[in-house]
C-alpha cells in the first residue's frame, strides 16, 4: 500500500457529541488544495491515525469544539432554493405590472431591490464559506 504524505494540517476541530473524531483541513502532497478530513484515533488508514495523534498533541494548534454540525451543501441549497423561491413570489406581481406598463415609480424601486436580492443570492454558492458559513442577504422591504 502506498503511504500518503501529508504536507500539513490546519484548523483541528470536533464535535461536541463526537470527541473521538477529529476534522482538519489538510493538504495531502497528491491534491492540489487542502480538504477537509476527519481522522480517529481507530482510523483504518495510517495517515488518519497520525493526523489524529498529531492533533491531539496540539501540532495543529488547539483543537475547536463544535456545537453543532455546520450545514451541509444540500442543507443550503435547500435553504437557497426556498429563498429564492420567495423572491420569484415577490418580484412576479411587479414584473407584470412592468411588462404591461403600469408599474409605479415605488413598484419599479422595489423590483430593482428584489433582482438585486436575487442576483446575490444567486452568487453565495460561488462565495467563499459556502455552504459552512453563508452570510444571508436581508429580504427587501
Amino acid at each position: 500500500m502506498e503511504q500518503i504524505e501529508i504536507i500539513s494540517a490546519t484548523h483541528p476541530r470536533h464535535l461536541a457529541t463526537d470527541p473521538e473524531t477529529i476534522t482538519l483541513d489538510v493538504l495531502f502532497a497528491h491534491l492540489p488544495e487542502p480538504v477537509a478530513f476527519t481522522a480517529r484515533k481507530d482510523d483504518p488508514e495510517p495517515h488518519g491515525r497520525e493526523l489524529y495523534s498529531r492533533a491531539v498533541f496540539g501540532e495543529f494548534g488547539d483543537i475547536e469544539v463544535l456545537l453543532t454540525a455546520p450545514p451541509t451543501e444540500a442543507q443550503q441549497q435547500a435553504i437557497l432554493a426556498d429563498k429564492l423561491k420567495q423572491a420569484a413570489s415577490a418580484m412576479a406581481p411587479l414584473e407584470d405590472a412592468h411588462t404591461l406598463g403600469i408599474i409605479s415609480e415605488a413598484e419599479r424601486v422595489r423590483l430593482t431591490r428584489w433582482q438585486h436580492h436575487r442576483v446575490t443570492l444567486y452568487r453565495l454558492p460561488q462565495s467563499d464559506g459556502w455552504p459552512s458559513e453563508v452570510s444571508w442577504p436581508e429580504e427587501p422591504q
